[in-house]
């Protein structure tokens, strides 16, 4: 995979004929967070490490309750749009891909019973409080496409009752 992402970088820089110094720009802007994807290669993560560091990312996601909150009604309350709240992220569409994706991963922890109920509830409804004032019509989509995957590979081997998880 990340080699396809480096073939793809490649091919649009040469199709678009693009200079040295665009072209090493766009690779770091682009691939900055690349060793955090490679890291796990090199380090054998223990499962309580795994667990402090959900939880950690939790809390600096649950940070973006009060900021896009602040930015929504306080800093640009004369903005009729809510495209120019991005919490600490600064995109209104990156922040909610993020959120959507961490919603979607507390409902796995609770359909494998890692979570309760409440908390996955209380913690999903402030994750998802940013992404409906910020107005990211992909919410919309990716939300349900999240969690109905989550559902699906879930280890039930009844195809008929994941699909009834789904639709519920």
């Amino acid at each position: 995979l990340i080699l396809m992402f480096f073939f793809v970088a490649g091919a649009g820089a040469i199709i678009n004929l693009s200079s040295a110094s665009a072209i090493i720009t766009g690779l770091r802007h682009h691939f900055k967070y690349l060793p955090f994807f490679i890291l796990p290669m090199a380090y054998n993560f223990t499962e309580s490490e795994i667990k402090k560091i959900l939880s950690l990312l939790c809390c600096i996601l649950l940070i973006q309750l009060p900021v896009t909150l602040f930015q929504r009604f306080f800093l640009f309350s004369h903005v009729t749009s809510g495209d120019v709240v991005g919490g600490t992220i600064s995109s209104s569409g990156s922040i909610s891909v993020i959120l959507v994706s961490a919603i979607s991963m507390l409902y796995s922890f609770y359909v494998l019973k890692q979570i309760s109920l409440k908390k996955m509830i209380i913690i999903s409804i402030c994750l998802f409080i940013p992404t409906t004032i910020n107005e990211t019509k992909a919410t919309f989509i990716l939300l349900p496409l999240g969690l109905s995957i989550s559902t699906f590979l879930f280890h039930e081997r009844d195809l008929m009752i994941k699909l009834r998880k789904i639709f519920l």
